[in-house]
């Protein structure tokens, strides 16, 4: 299966002074004991060129193992609406929380059983604000969810994942929720990458055939890693490569929907 994470990339809105600078090569320290399972370096280029591609190898593997995972899921939500495509039981929707934050959303939902439905998201926000603000991110979060009446109507309970990357910063005075600090970010600018999981609970309220309102609110855990910069000019970086678990909401929408 193909690597989508390398189409998504460019996408991701990094600024051109973001670039990670690697360190002098003259600081670099050669150990010369040798190991016969170490791979061969044989000059002072090739050492370097190998110290770059290691530091990144395990971040890039772990965006690759959730990229395929959603790849899979989204594959396997467009069989089930090709499958069933003629039962009127696929649903289209846009998030009018994210709309109201100039956020590009859309959703898919299709039915899979009388009680279960697959349900697929992504949105994607390019924008710089005003003064400097960014929330500049893409989100992908797939959800299997199980409708205590029937599929589509009523109350549910799903299970989702979620992954993406993120470049926000100078967000006024910030808050505290519990294991997670956003006061840094009145002053500072993070962008990283997160990858995670979640349980949420939602109501849908069928106003007819066709149209209905859903509301959702999810809780679960995340894994991040990012890099820190001064907000001032957004340039200079200050720490590099923290991690950092997040647990809270990791989802919220107020979906208007759209039942074929």
């Amino acid at each position: 299966m193909p690597n989508i994470f390398n189409h998504i990339s460019p996408l991701i809105i990094s600024d051109k002074e973001t670039k990670i600078t690697p360190p002098p090569r003259n600081s670099l320290k050669i150990n010369t004991i040798h190991n016969p399972n170490l791979p061969k370096i044989n000059s002072e280029e090739n050492i370097y060129a190998h110290i770059q591609d290691s530091g990144i190898t395990r971040q890039h593997q772990i965006i690759s193992f959730f990229m395929k995972l959603f790849s899979v899921a989204a594959t396997l939500l467009c069989a089930v609406c090709l499958n069933n495509a003629a039962a009127q039981d696929i649903a289209v929707k846009t998030n009018l929380l994210y709309d109201a934050t100039l956020t590009i959303n859309a959703g898919a939902e299709v039915q899979i059983a009388p009680k279960w439905s697959l349900d697929l998201s992504g949105n994607y926000n390019p924008w710089t604000l005003s003064d400097g603000k960014k929330w500049k991110h893409w989100l992908i979060q797939p959800e299997a969810r199980y409708w205590f009446c029937e599929a589509l109507g009523g109350h549910f309970i799903g299970a989702h994942l979620l992954a993406g990357e993120y470049n926000m910063g100078q967000w006024g005075h910030g808050f505290k929720f519990l294991n997670n600090d956003a006061k840094p970010l009145a002053d500072h600018r993070y962008q990283g990458w997160f990858a995670g999981a979640g349980i949420a609970y939602g109501y849908t309220w069928l106003l007819n055939r066709h149209w209905s309102i859903e509301a959702e609110i999810g809780f679960g855990w995340a894994y991040t890693r990012y890099d820190t910069y001064e907000c001032k000019d957004c340039g200079r970086k200050i720490k590099s490569n923290q991690v950092h678990n997040y647990v809270g909401p990791t989802k919220a929408a107020i979906n208007l929907v759209y039942v074929f």
